[in-house]
């Protein structure tokens, strides 16, 4: 994997959306939609930064995954490497909650 190269990036849930719950919710409507809207925004560009750098990320807790913290934000890219050309997001955790999930 060279660092020109950008993998495709794929979202493998149980669910057809992935939905990102925020560990709490300000009053304000406004600033709960300005703070997701941040959120989001650097999820993304994690994301994006992960295309390009794939082994950025430290070996994951369950075999075969990588973890990358994402810097300013308490929450978690779990992602697995399928091949030189592809990546999949297995989820996306706030750094509270417990990992492995527990199936139940």
């Amino acid at each position: 994997m060279t660092c020109g190269s950008a993998l495709a990036l794929n979202v493998s849930s149980h669910h057809k959306q992935m939905q990102i719950s925020l560990p709490f919710m300000p009053t304000s409507r406004i600033r709960t939609n300005l703070l997701a809207d941040r959120i989001l925004s650097r999820l993304r560009q994690a994301t994006e930064t992960l295309r390009h750098h794939p082994l950025l990320g430290r070996t994951g807790t369950v075999s075969g995954t990588r973890e990358l913290p994402v810097h300013g934000l308490l929450y978690t890219i779990i992602y697995r490497i399928v091949s030189t050309a592809q990546l999949d997001i297995v989820t996306i955790l706030h750094q509270r909650m417990l990992y492995p999930l527990m199936e139940g």
